[in-house]
């Protein structure tokens, strides 16, 4: 799930506790996830999670994306094999927000740019005049391949097969 969430880099990733969720967040969670035809969130079982990479270094300033992400891990019956679980990775942005660390004018200049004015003031937030409406679904699945006869696959199905017949499917 790190790796999933990280991309890989030196990204802080906090975990937010049960309690910790509002019923904004999840309002919010929810509402994503009907935009991208996902699993609803329960959060008693699923996570927010908030991923914090590493800054992004342009001309002097430093953009710092910080992301909200909603992680559920589905599992579900096999079809074929009544006994056989396959499970599935889900998250789910819920919201995304860069901030710009660096001398004023440059810093302005991005909030200009990116949210319309100075994203801490509420009027902009509240009114929608931020103009950032983004959506990301990532789906992780586990699905098991069986080699057909003498039919030949290409070099990614080899492999996947030759890997205990697991293929990941993005």
């Amino acid at each position: 799930q790190h790796i999933l969430l990280s991309g890989g880099t030196n990204s802080t990733i906090h975990k937010i506790l049960r309690h910790q969720l509002d019923d904004t967040l999840i309002e919010k969670w929810s509402e994503k996830v009907s935009e991208m035809n996902g699993s609803a969130p329960n959060p008693d079982e699923d996570s927010v999670v908030i991923v914090t990479p590493p800054g992004i270094d342009i001309f002097t300033v430093s953009v710092i994306p910080t992301t909200t992400i909603g992680t559920k891990l589905i599992r579900s019956k096999d079809n074929n094999d009544a006994n056989l679980n396959l499970p599935e990775f889900q998250a789910i942005l819920i919201e995304d927000e860069p901030r710009a660390i660096g001398p004023k004018f440059f810093v302005w200049l991005f909030n200009k740019i990116t949210y319309g004015g100075n994203p801490n003031e509420s009027n902009i937030v509240d009114s929608g005049m931020t103009r950032r409406k983004e959506a990301a679904c990532l789906r992780l699945t586990v699905k098991i391949i069986e080699p057909k006869n003498d039919e030949l696959y290409d070099d990614v199905k080899r492999e996947a097969v030759d890997c205990y017949g697991i293929n990941f499917v993005f």
